[in-house]
């Protein structure tokens, strides 16, 4: 109904008379004035004066008109905006990612994306999973990339879609002793081994495998990103130990090595895609996801069997 008054009233300023304006629209006069005294009363100001000839418009009538002729060129442009949203001609998506993903499918993905919509503005946000998933929480980001997180787990709202298993390897500086070696869990007690803190999602797998091999070693060196861990490790004084297409681009290969740790070929890390229940995923996010589960399917399927 508001939005009607306005229309009526920016007409009768264009019209410059009540009764043109009535015509034009379809209207009583009548009609028109009791919308106009609507509006007065409504705003508490007076919107016209009479004279001689004709109405005319009060200072709070020209404000209300300048306003008023923008709102309604806003709401013309609704269903316009929306057609293009769902035709994603136009529009924004904000993502984030951890690290994992940003070195593994995520180049590939937007590259598909941007390739089919580049009129989408595209960004995303790199961190852990803490930071990704408070992002998600308030609202800067409509979906987070992450590995297997508690967090996740115990939040109602957040809804997880799983993207692949991802087997965990050593990695080891390149030309290392134990590279391209298997080595027993106990060696790992004579070794500098980055280790993760408690909000990244492999400490907790990492703790329940030493503890079932009975590793008791004192890590004192512990980092919330597996980036940062290898980074270290390329050094070349750390161990650590990361999932195994952390490692996949050429630049990290010349680098970093590999070793087989007796027991661990059988742990998968969980890659998940998470996103808020309540707040659902736009016509873009959806045609994101659909890119990721089918790329993610092709290179986790590959990180399984390679």
């Amino acid at each position: 109904m508001y939005l009607r008054q306005i229309k009526l009233f920016c007409t009768i300023m264009e019209e410059g008379s009540f009764r043109r304006a009535a015509d034009l629209l379809g209207l009583s006069q009548p009609s028109v004035s009791q919308h106009v005294a609507a509006l007065e009363k409504r705003h508490g100001v007076k919107l016209f004066k009479r004279s001689g000839r004709g109405v005319v418009p009060t200072p709070e009538g020209r404000a209300l008109y300048t306003l008023g002729s923008e709102l309604l060129k806003l709401s013309e442009a609704i269903p316009g905006t929306f057609r293009d949203m769902q035709t994603l001609r136009s529009g924004s998506l904000s993502i984030g990612a951890s690290h994992h993903f940003v070195e593994g499918i995520l180049p590939a993905v937007i590259d598909d994306f941007r390739s089919e919509f580049p009129q989408i503005t595209l960004s995303v946000r790199t961190g852990n999973p803490d930071m990704l998933i408070e992002a998600l929480k308030n609202g800067d980001i409509e979906f987070a990339l992450t590995g297997k997180s508690l967090g996740v787990s115990h939040d109602p709202d957040l809804t997880v879609r799983l993207l692949g298993l991802e087997p965990l390897i050593l990695v080891v500086p390149k030309t290392h002793p134990w590279e391209d070696r298997e080595i027993d869990p106990a060696e790992l007690k004579n070794c500098s081994f980055v280790h993760y803190t408690d909000n990244h999602p492999l400490a907790l797998l990492l703790e329940d495998y030493f503890l079932r091999h009975q590793v008791r070693a004192q890590f004192d060196l512990k980092v919330d990103s597996t980036h940062t861990a290898l980074q270290l490790v390329a050094l070349g004084e750390y161990v650590t130990i990361a999932g195994k297409s952390s490692i996949s681009d050429s630049m990290t290969r010349e680098r970093l090595g590999t070793a087989a740790l007796e027991g661990l070929s059988g742990i998968r890390w969980e890659m998940q895609l998470v996103y808020r229940q309540s707040m659902g995923l736009s016509f873009a996010g959806w045609e994101m996801v659909r890119r990721i589960e089918k790329i993610a399917a092709e290179f986790f399927g590959r990180s399984r069997t390679s």
